[in-house]
């Protein structure tokens, strides 16, 4: 099982890229699934927008205002998830099925980009050494400070809860027995401070 979460957890190897169509609750959700992938340290590196309707389907007809709502959306994923890579995925005339259909969503997607390229292989969890004080830093998009609590479960281990969320941390061998001086949190990232 080490092995296994050495490979879930190397960014360089696994990363997530979220789905999501451009309507309000979708949105809300996909916002919830990228806290909970960073508190158990998964790297989001792009979003797939589905579903997305054509702009030529909106011409004056039946979609024209499901169109214009959907461009405020897009607007909005914009805002919220900059700096992901966003790859757009339209909808088709029929339904998605067989290679030929496959390949055409392919090509819509990613057109000649090779579709394995990784677009961010940065950890959302990292130990670091800042003028002699061990932090450990843990990115934490979407979430307000009073949704965070923070555990000592014993010498070893600490654990971090976001709303219905817990995630506990195994401590490097060098901050076993370290106590926990301090946390803070800023521009999406909660910091923890060790004392030796």
């Amino acid at each position: 099982m080490k092995d296994v979460k050495s490979i879930l957890e190397d960014p360089e190897r696994t990363t997530v890229r979220l789905v999501l169509n451009p309507e309000h609750m979708v949105i809300k959700e996909t916002m919830r699934a990228y806290t909970y992938l960073c508190l158990y340290n998964k790297n989001v590196e792009a979003l797939m927008i589905n579903k997305m309707i054509p702009p030529e389907a909106g011409d004056g007809g039946f979609l024209s205002e499901k169109l214009k709502e959907q461009e405020a959306y897009m607007e909005e994923i914009h805002t919220i998830f900059d700096p992901l890579a966003m790859r757009r995925c339209y909808m088709m005339r029929t339904e998605l099925r067989g290679l030929e259909k496959l390949d055409t969503m392919a090509e819509m997607l990613f057109g000649d980009e090779d579709p394995s390229t990784v677009y961010a292989s940065e950890s959302p969890m990292s130990f670091r050494t800042v003028d002699g004080v061990d932090e450990l830093v843990m990115k934490m998009p979407f979430v307000d400070k009073s949704d965070i609590e923070l555990f000592r479960i014993d010498s070893s281990m600490i654990m971090v809860q976001v709303g219905s969320q817990k995630r506990s941390i195994q401590l490097p061998d060098v901050l076993t027995r370290a106590e926990v001086s301090g946390a803070s949190f800023k521009d999406g990232n909660l910091v923890i401070k060790f004392k030796r």
